[in-house]
């Protein structure tokens, strides 16, 4: 399963599907009361009079002396001086300029924000089914439990220092153990709950960033974040087939305007220390802008020594031994489309005999702003499972019903409303139609039909 993440210069999508339901508007030269800017009158004139209604001046009116002489072609004298000996007009200097402040080389502590709660119906049984099958497809993130509920609760706190700089992710909420993997909520995952993220980060040059600590991963078009997606619940790709987070060290590189590199060496996937073994995963990311307004990233995750059942002994997520990942963002005005296509290969344990099972991804989601406040998005996801590679890790109840392999599609529909700043009301719909009967209805009775209506609402700092 898969948690928060970044795009290309760390994430596309976290960056271009949360800017994608915005307007630019024109705004007229006016005041901050929305009046027409009025030029200022001359001191002791009526400023309430109209100015085409102000009387003419008389024609034998001398002007006062910080006036400028009348309109003529010859210059105004008063008779005291003959003109030769008139000296030079005394040209007025302008004040000198105010030099601006440098820009600080330190922004400080800033701390960011957030709620996200939902209530949802969907056609799964309230409760387990039989064989100890869980209520609601395991491939779902962080919105499949029917009623209300608190997803998340989280607050970012970051420190820039110029060079140096750091960043700690808190998440409460019955959404932060799915993201660590562990859907009991136990925490027996991971020690480190409810801390999501984690870092030190160090920029040498303003081309190259280092980041040291757990972070989110660099592959995938979606965040855990559900504002900075297009759509409301996050797709099956996201969750089954993509890693989530890491610890590490982790490089970006901006190599010019249009290509940028990432790179990480890790532990592995979704864990915070690997026990007996030191032998990370290695990464590797390329992202490039072939023109404004389309963004791509291309990148590999390679697993040195998979070890997957000592690796993830809680059925934790296995199977990215060898990862392929790439994403594109278009953006043109007020549409977005946003691509994802993903290819796992997962090595058995060292030693044995068994065959390396593959299974693979693709997703498309497509966003309009109908208005400022008002947005619908389109998303639909095929995943292949060849080789029972996927769902036989995230449920191993299911591995009987998927024995021979599986496939999935889903479709979302997702309406947006911001009535508000900093509140974001979304309302998703989504169907999902399983090859194998992977989900259970509201009789516990096996199905491959599965349908979700769910009522997001997000509160948010900024």
């Amino acid at each position: 399963m898969t948690p928060a993440k970044r795009p290309g210069a760390v994430r596309l999508a976290a960056v271009i599907s949360g800017a994608t339901l915005l307007f630019a508007s024109g705004a007229l030269a006016q005041d901050d009361e929305g009046e027409p800017l009025i030029p200022p009158q001359p001191e002791g004139a009526d400023q309430s009079a109209d100015p085409a209604e102000a009387p003419a001046v008389e024609s034998d009116a001398v002007p006062p002396a910080s006036s400028p002489p009348a309109s003529s072609s010859e210059p105004v004298y008063d008779g005291a001086q003959d003109p030769e000996d008139d000296p030079e007009p005394a040209v007025a200097e302008p004040p000198p300029a105010t030099e601006a402040e440098p820009p600080s080389d330190s922004g400080g502590v800033s701390i960011f924000a957030f709620a996200d709660a939902y209530y949802s119906f969907n056609t799964s049984s309230p409760v387990p089914g039989p064989g100890d099958h869980a209520h609601f497809p395991t491939h779902r993130a962080y919105d499949a439990y029917n009623g209300f509920n608190m997803s998340f609760f989280g607050a970012d706190i970051t420190y820039d220092g110029g060079q140096i700089g750091a960043t700690a992710s808190f998440r409460l909420g019955s959404g932060y153990p799915i993201f660590f993997g562990d859907e009991s909520g136990s925490g027996e995952s991971n020690r480190f709950y409810p801390l999501t993220q984690a870092y030190l980060t160090w920029s040498p040059t303003e081309e190259l960033t280092l980041d040291f600590g757990q972070f989110g991963t660099i592959f995938g078009a979606e965040v855990a974040e559900s504002w900075q997606n297009l759509n409301y619940t996050r797709g099956a790709l996201y969750y089954a087939m993509q890693p989530f987070w890491h610890t590490g060290l982790r490089a970006s590189y901006q190599a010019s305007e249009r290509v940028g590199f990432n790179a990480m060496v890790v532990n592995g996937t979704n864990q915070p220390f690997v026990p007996d073994n030191n032998r990370p995963a290695v990464a590797a990311q390329v992202t490039f802008t072939p023109f404004d307004g389309l963004d791509m990233a291309l990148g590999y995750m390679h697993q040195i020594d998979p070890m997957n059942s000592e690796l993830y002994p809680g059925g934790g997520r296995a199977g990215l031994d060898r990862f392929f990942d790439f994403v594109a963002v278009l953006q043109a005005g007020d549409f977005t489309m946003v691509g994802n296509f993903d290819y796992n290969i997962a090595e058995p344990d060292e030693g044995s005999d068994a065959d390396s099972t593959s299974f693979w991804g693709a997703s498309l989601a497509v966003g309009y702003a109908v208005t400022e406040m008002f947005g619908v998005a389109l998303r639909g996801e095929y995943l292949k499972d060849v080789d029972a590679g996927v769902w036989a890790l995230t449920d191993p109840d299911a591995l009987d019903e998927v024995a021979e392999g599986n496939s999935l599609v889903t479709g979302t529909v997702t309406l947006e409303l911001k009535p508000v700043e900093n509140l974001v009301l979304r309302w998703d719909n989504r169907i999902e139609k399983s090859e194998q009967n992977i989900f259970y209805d509201r009789a516990s009775e096996a199905t491959d039909v599965w349908f979700n209506s769910i009522l997001g609402v997000v509160v948010k700092s900024e």
